[in-house]
């Protein structure tokens, strides 16, 4: 399996009030896009309303 890197800007307050949220419930960011991205490409479709 090849692996590629995906990057994105956010304001850094945003940011860290996600990182905190995530790390109180031990997810990190990169799980937390990963599995987002994995739902998105499972179902084809954005699993919140846009």
């Amino acid at each position: 399996m090849k692996y590629t890197t995906v990057s994105a800007r956010i304001d850094s307050e945003k940011a860290a009030a996600a990182k905190a949220i995530l790390d109180s419930k031990g997810i990190s960011v990169s799980s937390a896009i990963r599995s987002l991205l994995i739902q998105i490409a499972k179902t084809g479709n954005v699993p919140f309303k846009i």
